[in-house]
């Protein structure tokens, strides 16, 4: 793993409390104000000591991807379609879109898939190889990469993780707190090069982790320093 020091910003709640502490003392005596700003001193070292391996795995992902490309050209979309088969436990596939894409010098593939059940649930799958774009236009397309997040209710959850190995972004929303049915996504980083996000709606959890196990991440990840055919823009 390279080592270097990430050039992203800081997530913005993070600047956003440090503003707070800031104004907060303007209005404080000395002494008042010193204790308070210690207070959130010892409040953000605590958050920072209680980041889970899931944060620590995703800033290193993201440190590496500082330092350029990984690739000079994304494989072509076409290439995807070996990473998924037409059914996937009760779910056949019933669209296909794809393209392999370049701007200002950079390219990138999409692979987007939509599959279906016989009770009208449905799973959309994007496979995106942005290996050739540089750091900050990777965290355009991934917005979760450089922040951590768990939340919970009676309605689900939302959180950064780490499945498989790999950075991760869960999230389940269900129809209503009796109810184990909803809208669930996982959308992970692989390799620092790959994007996959699975998308079920009117499915349960269990629905969306055996769909997302079905997909060979290991053959996506096999092929993260493959090179793809230069293509013409015209």
């Amino acid at each position: 793993m390279r080592t270097t020091k990430s050039r992203l910003a800081p997530p913005a709640a993070v600047i956003g409390g440090f503003f707070l502490a800031g104004c907060f003392a303007c209005g404080q005596d000395g002494s008042s104000a010193d204790s308070e700003l210690d207070g959130v001193r010892e409040g953000l070292s605590d958050a920072a000591a209680g980041l889970g391996a899931a944060a620590e795995a995703m800033r290193a992902a993201v440190e590496d991807m500082a330092e350029g490309p990984r690739v000079s050209r994304p494989l072509n979309f076409r290439e995807f379609d070996a990473f998924f088969r037409d059914d996937i436990g009760d779910f056949t596939l019933v669209s296909r879109e794809g393209s392999t894409q370049g701007m200002a010098g950079f390219d990138v593939s999409s692979l987007k898939l939509r599959y279906e059940r016989a009770d009208g649930a449905t799973m959309n799958v994007e496979l995106l190889d942005i290996g050739a774009l540089p750091v900050a236009a990777f965290t355009g397309v991934v917005s979760w990469a450089d922040y951590s997040v768990d939340e919970e209710s009676d309605r689900g959850w939302r959180r950064t993780t780490d499945y498989d190995g790999h950075p991760t972004l869960e999230e389940f929303r269900l129809r209503s707190p009796r109810d184990d049915i909803g809208t669930a996504e996982l959308s992970s980083i692989i390799a620092e090069r790959f994007v996959l996000r699975v998308e079920g709606r009117n499915v349960t959890w269990d629905d969306l982790l055996f769909f997302r196990q079905e997909i060979p991440t290991g053959d996506i990840e096999a092929r993260q320093d493959d090179e793809g055919e230069e293509f013409d823009y015209r």
